[in-house]
């Protein structure tokens, strides 16, 4: 087999390469392997029919787990997406999922994984969500034992469809980009998945979090599509209710661009969280 290095090539050039060479997969993060399909369509390339794209293997932050985002991107280059896991401090890339997409296979004989609450560090029975902790096994080099990994998640034990019997970790985001509003935790994996179930809008969103009369409060950003024909003010009144049914509290404000409008868009990892608070918030 060819592997094909693309680093930071720009998209033009990335999308040459797979129209000459014709890879059957691609590696890369979630909200890129979104974006290069959307330019491969702008530049009148169909990712489905004129690219041998057939596996994605997304890393790196967010969105591989999100059913919303994964069926989102499997749709728009007829290939199945496989979401990939790892830290340099533990182990590399140490999980990963299977054909049945139920959480991400780990490398148990290498990790020992725990969840603890985040407030107080206490061992949480398996199953329970909390910040998932990891203590190396086998490594002779820099040891660590219960590292904090910043990811709120949670471990499943029982048996896998696939045959595995390794556990699989489920993330439902970063405990660093959590916050809470009205005693509600919100994740903005939350927010993706709202954003990638609507119709209508491009899959483009911005999350902004600030204060009011001393609270915290959060505001969304999205593209409507150049063919939509609904108001901005229906796209936003249909997102708000579409956010306050999943997540229980709706954003302060909805702000509706164009396509386009939005500068989320990156060739590495998509910046989407601008957080203006000024108080101390911490979780």
């Amino acid at each position: 087999a060819l592997c094909i290095w693309g680093g930071t090539l720009p998209s033009e050039r990335l999308l040459y390469i797979l129209k000459t060479y014709q890879p059957t997969i691609i590696w890369t993060s979630p909200s890129y392997a979104w974006q290069l399909g959307e330019k491969a369509k702008k530049a009148g390339i169909d990712p489905k029919t004129d690219l041998s794209i057939r596996k994605i293997i997304v890393a790196g932050e967010l969105g591989g787990s999100i059913p919303a985002t994964r069926k989102a991107i499997e749709d728009l280059w007829g290939a199945e997406l496989y979401d990939f896991y790892g830290l340099s401090d533990i182990f590399g890339a140490c999980a990963a999922q299977c054909e049945y997409h139920d959480g991400l296979h780990i490398t148990e004989d290498q990790i020992l994984v725990e969840t603890v609450d985040i407030h107080t560090g206490e061992v949480l029975p398996n199953g329970s969500v909390g910040e998932l902790v990891y203590t190396t096994l086998k490594k002779k080099a820099r040891p660590l034992i219960r590292f904090r990994t910043g990811d709120i998640g949670w471990i499943d034990q029982t048996p896998c469809k696939c045959g595995r019997t390794h556990g699989r970790i489920h993330i439902n985001g970063r405990k660093d980009d959590m916050f809470i509003v009205s005693a509600v935790n919100v994740f903005p994996s939350d927010i993706e998945a709202v954003v990638h179930e609507l119709d209508g809008i491009t899959g483009e969103y911005l999350i902004r979090i600030f204060e009011e009369n001393f609270t915290c409060r959060y505001a969304v950003e999205v593209e409507k599509n150049a063919d939509n024909p609904e108001t901005d003010e229906e796209v936003a009144a249909k997102l708000s209710a579409a956010l306050k049914a999943r997540i229980g509290v709706k954003p302060a404000k909805v702000k509706i661009h164009p396509d386009g409008g939005l500068d989320t868009r990156s060739e590495h990892k998509s910046k989407r969280i601008i957080d203006e608070r000024t108080l101390n918030y911490d979780i």
